[in-house]
């Protein structure tokens, strides 16, 4: 009879240690994903700040962070430009002062397309309804998920996506 109560206690302490336990790891993974949504959030406005001050240290704090590279480059495959993707991030491209990467392009529009983050993949939105993007010579219809090593052509330009992450 005392060996079944110490079996009983024993069964008891390990249901509540295991429960205990469970109850830890789902109450750190939910501070942990409300504690991200946060810093992502947040990230835009203290890069612009930053940016503002001091735009070599951005240029740092873009590739540490960065998921997604895309590489401007010309007929010979030489680096004309670099632009980094942060998660949660987005880019315009077009002819447009405005947009983050001006592509002076006369097949380009002004307002050509968007280069954005969701979660840990990229993805290219065309915004043209005169002027296609290509991507790997195949004309897109709105929206694409980039791969790595994938080929944009906007009008005459191309661009390269290299995934970091």
């Amino acid at each position: 009879m005392d060996l079944n109560i110490i079996d009983i206690s024993l069964l008891s302490a390990l249901i509540a240690g295991i429960s205990g336990a469970i109850s830890s790891f789902i109450v750190t993974k939910l501070q942990l994903n409300q504690k991200t949504k946060i810093w992502n959030s947040e990230f835009a406005v203290n890069y612009s700040k930053l940016y503002s001050n001091d735009p070599p240290a951005t240029k740092v704090l873009l590739k540490q962070f960065s998921i997604g590279l895309i590489i401007h480059i010309d007929e010979m495959e030489r680096t004309i430009n670099k632009y980094y993707i942060p998660n949660q991030f987005k880019l315009s491209i077009g002819r447009n002062v405005d947009n983050d990467i001006i592509c002076n392009d006369n097949y380009a529009s002004r307002d050509h397309g968007l280069f954005f983050s969701k979660g840990h993949s990229v993805y290219y939105q065309d915004l043209s309804p005169l002027h296609k993007t290509k991507i790997n010579e195949k004309e897109i219809i709105k929206c694409c998920k980039l791969n790595n090593k994938d080929k944009i052509k906007i009008g005459n330009s191309i661009f390269e996506y290299i995934q970091l992450k």
